[in-house]
C-alpha cells in the first residue's frame, strides 16, 4: 500500500512537473509572438516609409522629366529663332523681290528636306518588307530542297534495291 502511494505521489509531482513546463514553453511562445508582432508593426512602418519615398521619387522623376522636355523645346524655339534671326540678317539691304525669292529658296530646300525625310522613311519601309519577302521566299527554296533530298534519298534506295534485286536474278 505504501508503494503504490508513493506511485502515485510521483506520478502527480510528473504531472505538475509536466504542466509547469508546458506553461513555461507557452509563457515563452507568447513572449515570441509579442516580439514578432513587434517586428511586423516595425516593418509594415518602414514599409510605408519606403512607399512614401518611392512616391516622392517618382513625382520628382515625372517632374524632371517634364522639365527635360521644356528645356528640349526651349532649345528648338531658341534654335529656330536664331535660324530666323540669320535669315532676316541676310535678307537686309535685299529688294523685296529678292527677298521673296530668298524665302522661296528657303521654303524649296525645306520641302526638298520634308521629302528626303519621308523618301527615307518610304525607302527604309519597303526594304523591310522586301527583307522579310526575301525571308520568306528562302524558307520556301529551304522546304523545296529538303523535300528534293528526301525524294532523292528515296529514289536512290528504290535503285540500290532494284539493283540488288537484278544481281540475284543473274546469279
Amino acid at each position: 500500500m505504501l508503494r503504490s502511494l508513493v506511485g502515485s505521489e510521483m506520478c502527480i509531482r510528473d504531472s505538475q512537473d509536466a504542466q509547469e513546463h508546458l506553461i513555461a514553453e507557452a509563457e515563452r511562445a507568447i513572449t515570441g509572438l509579442e516580439s514578432s508582432k513587434d517586428r511586423v508593426h516595425h516593418l509594415e512602418a518602414a514599409n510605408a516609409a519606403l512607399h512614401c519615398k518611392l512616391q516622392t521619387a517618382k513625382q520628382q522623376l515625372e517632374l524632371a522629366m517634364a522639365q527635360n522636355e521644356e528645356v528640349d523645346r526651349e532649345q528648338r524655339r531658341k534654335e529656330k529663332d536664331e535660324q530666323e534671326a540669320q535669315w532676316r540678317k541676310e535678307e537686309e539691304g535685299l529688294t523685296g523681290s529678292e527677298v521673296y525669292a530668298l524665302q522661296k529658296k528657303r521654303r524649296k530646300q525645306e520641302a526638298r528636306l520634308v521629302k528626303a525625310q519621308m523618301n527615307c522613311s518610304g525607302e527604309l519601309l519597303a526594304s523591310q518588307q522586301e527583307a522579310k519577302t526575301s525571308q520568306d521566299q528562302i524558307a520556301d527554296l529551304m522546304q523545296e530542297v529538303d523535300k528534293w533530298k528526301a525524294e532523292a534519298r528515296e529514289s536512290e534506295k528504290r535503285f540500290k534495291t532494284l539493283k540488288k534485286s537484278q544481281e540475284a536474278q543473274a546469279v
